[in-house]
């Protein structure tokens, strides 16, 4: 369990401070790295969202969620671990046990849950190999995971940014809301090429102003969530909701693959999923009626510069630059126009090369 140090005004762990960067864009980066996003989201969708998910098409889908959670988790320690760090780990000079202790701190303060090491085996003198790693392992136990399968695919892909070997990995819930995961060299158990790589976002400029806490300089909206110490968990407690930060390599990559596995009804189903779910009643109309205050709220979770927003007896049409997770909040947009009018609905949208996306929704004929 990690003790977050925070900024005396606003509340917020320091550490938000020196990894994550609000650009006036709608867009949340990792801080000297404007080429790799992150972002907040609520967590509590995500769940039904890959059940709902996997009941539409018929198969599970958690060892894909793991594999491209995998690559995107590697892909953000790189960035943030200094590259001295990952040298002296791979040549034996530095042991893997307090790496693992900054990463599962790091896993805590962006929400993933409770986070301990239980059990480890890594072999610091020998030659960077397969054959000289063979049997070595981190074991990891998590309570209250925000998801189970993402969070051990980050995990994962950390341990082999750090290490520079392969890792895969199996888990199994040891008790209420409890896993305990075991990552051990070896080969993936998918091997997906590029196809689950993230695409890198491309920097421009916007218009959004966050107002600044004047202490540590990060949005002062942040001051509304709640970091939970004992918990490793994040709640914004206007909402009463639990957010998590993640990036774009949780979804994204995952849809596109599950597109490439399976044909081109996974958006359509992915889509219906989170339409489902937003009728259930996790989300209110009233979240999108004051344009200013969802554009600014976008924008704090790092979705993007919202440029359009019309809800009308004739249907709903939305223009949002930058878009993140964008199949999500096409469902989202489809799901807060049937609230509104009680209606059935078509939904069609366009995501641009650039990450522009545009939804139209219209009542069902």
């Amino acid at each position: 369990m990690a003790t977050f140090k925070r900024c005396e005004e606003c509340g917020v762990p320091e550490q938000i401070a020196v990894e994550r960067q609000w650009l006036n864009s709608g867009v949340v980066v990792q801080r000297g790295n404007i080429m790799q996003r992150t972002g907040f989201i609520e967590s509590a969708n995500l769940g039904p969202l890959y059940a709902g998910i996997a009941e539409i098409i018929g198969i599970p889908i958690d060892n894909l969620i793991v594999e491209s959670t995998r690559k995107g988790g590697g892909r953000y320690v790189r960035g943030i671990l200094p590259p001295q760090i990952q040298e002296a780990v791979r040549d034996g000079s530095l042991a893997l046990e307090p790496i693992i202790a900054v990463l599962l701190a790091t896993a805590e303060v962006s929400g993933y849950g409770r986070c301990e090491q239980v059990g480890l085996r890594y072999d610091t003198g020998a030659e960077l190999s397969l054959e000289a790693h063979a049997g070595d392992f981190v074991t990891l136990r998590i309570e209250n995971p925000y998801s189970i399968a993402p969070v051990v695919g980050v995990f994962t892909g950390a341990t082999e940014a750090v290490t520079g070997l392969p890792f895969r990995a199996d888990y199994q819930e040891t008790g209420a809301n409890t896993y305990d995961i075991k990552i051990s060299v070896g080969e993936h158990a998918i091997e997906s090429g590029e196809r689950l790589e993230a695409h890198a976002y491309d920097y421009r400029e916007g218009d959004i102003v966050l107002e600044p806490c004047s202490t540590c300089g990060l949005p002062r909206a942040l001051a509304a969530y709640k970091w939970d110490d004992d918990q490793g968990t994040i709640t914004d407690t206007r909402k009463g909701r639990r957010m998590v930060g993640v990036g774009p390599y949780v979804m994204d990559p995952l849809f596109k693959e599950l597109e490439e596995e399976l044909g081109d009804a996974i958006p359509r189903a992915v889509v219906e999923s989170q339409r489902r779910f937003v009728k259930s009643g996790f989300y209110s109309v009233d979240e999108v009626r004051d344009f200013d205050a969802f554009r600014a709220e976008l924008a704090l979770k790092g979705m993007g510069n919202l440029r359009e927003l019309e809800l009308g007896p004739e249907g709903l049409r939305m223009r949002i630059e930058n878009a993140d997770c964008y199949l999500m909040m096409v469902g989202l947009m489809q799901g807060i126009f049937e609230l509104a009018r009680g209606v059935d609905s078509e939904v069609e949208w366009e995501l641009s090369q650039e990450g522009d996306l545009q939804i139209q929704v219209t009542p069902k004929k």
